[in-house]
């Protein structure tokens, strides 16, 4: 573990070494910024008094460590955190690993671990727009052999960057994480939250799968909201109203539904329908003003470049965060680790997540 440990931000972006005294300067400034918790600032002095001191590919390594520090999550921080959490023995890996996850999330931790992952990959080469096409060439299991330690650091972050972001997605679905996280833990599906229920019921739909536990669906037409087309869901579970959003082509099995938070009308205003949810998150119809639409307003990340899948964040995260972790690690420790994570969601150590895994994993069965 120390290994890992000792690659730090400093480490990596001093690779390249300057030797200009405002260079250095800059780089001890930045990274006390970051060290200190001081996040605005450091991404301030990258993005100006200090960004003509930094070649560029250290200025976007830079700027992705303190993204992802702003967001909650500092990687050595994580790393103690994931391996804790097979430590554990009376939860499992992954379900310790999520609740701890949570407690740092803040209202916009997806889109700052978006915009982190983002900068960790065009750090690579900046002259490369495309973050998958970099993932691909460098950081999947097909790409890189992680000889160069600028890619092995980048891309190990990377990797727990989608794992993270993962467990995220999940307390995104629910106002009680902690409760989800004790029922997969008994395996007592009937203590998930309600509010999980649904939103797991609205995936399995726009999915093409089977409903789990006993919501109506009833999709409307596709409808522009904040500017992109979706379908609008409304859920019936035990007597209570839920909205819920599916991407266009929903139901498909390369479809999803899509991260919301709070309510809007089609144009975005939150103030039209601000005060319809009730504490278990369904509802209160009698609530929406009169001549007023209302749905789940969706949210955006990686710089609200795209709208955030639910399928996306909770398999295609999770397979990559693990690959790449397991590619590059060489400590026993955190290999186990998310050798555990895997198997708890999957059955097998090597397993693929699927979204019927995460589904079942999720609805505690």
């Amino acid at each position: 573990m120390k290994k890992l440990l000792s690659i730090s931000a400093l480490a990596a972006i001093m690779l390249l070494g300057g030797c200009g005294s405002e260079e250095t300067s800059c780089r001890i400034d930045v990274q006390k910024d970051i060290d200190q918790g001081n996040f605005d600032a450091a991404i301030s002095k990258l993005n100006g008094s200090c960004a003509s001191t930094f070649n560029e590919n250290d200025r976007l390594y830079n700027l992705a460590t303190a993204y992802m520090g702003k967001a909650g999550y500092g990687v050595s921080d994580v790393i103690k955190v994931m391996v804790e959490a097979d430590d554990n023995s009376n939860s499992g890996s992954f379900s310790t690993f999520t609740k701890s996850i949570n407690k740092n999330k803040k209202s916009d931790s997806l889109d700052l671990l978006g915009q982190a992952k983002s900068y960790f990959l065009r750090s690579l080469d900046p002259s490369v727009t495309s973050v998958q096409t970099l993932f691909n060439k460098y950081c999947s299991r097909s790409g890189s052999k992680f000889v160069d330690p600028r890619i092995k650091n980048a891309c190990f972050y990377v990797g727990f960057n989608d794992v993270i972001r993962t467990s995220v997605t999940v307390g995104e679905l629910t106002k009680d994480v902690d409760k989800v996280v004790d029922a997969i833990d008994t395996k007592t599906s009937s203590a998930i939250p309600i509010d999980m229920k649904v939103s797991l019921d609205a995936l399995a739909w726009a999915t093409g799968n089977s409903i789990q536990n006993g919501s109506t669906v009833t999709p409307g037409a596709p409808q522009s909201i904040k500017g992109n087309k979706y379908i609008p869901l409304v859920l019936i579970n035990n007597g209570e109203t839920f909205y819920r959003l599916a991407d266009a082509k929903a139901p498909d099995k390369n479809s999803s539904t899509i991260l919301t938070d709070g309510y809007c009308t089609a144009s975005g205003d939150t103030s039209a329908c601000a005060g319809i949810e009730k504490p278990d998150g369904s509802i209160d119809t009698s609530k929406i003003p009169s001549g007023t639409t209302c749905y789940a307003c969706p949210v955006s990340v990686e710089s609200n470049a795209s709208t955030a899948k639910v399928a996306d964040l909770l398999v295609e995260a999770l397979n990559n965060g693990t690959d790449s972790i397991l590619s590059i690690s060489n400590d026993p420790d955190l290999e186990d680790s998310v050798k555990k994570f895997k198997k708890e969601v999957t059955g097998s150590e090597n397993g693929r997540v699927t979204i019927d895994d995460i589904m079942k994993y999720l609805n505690a069965k």
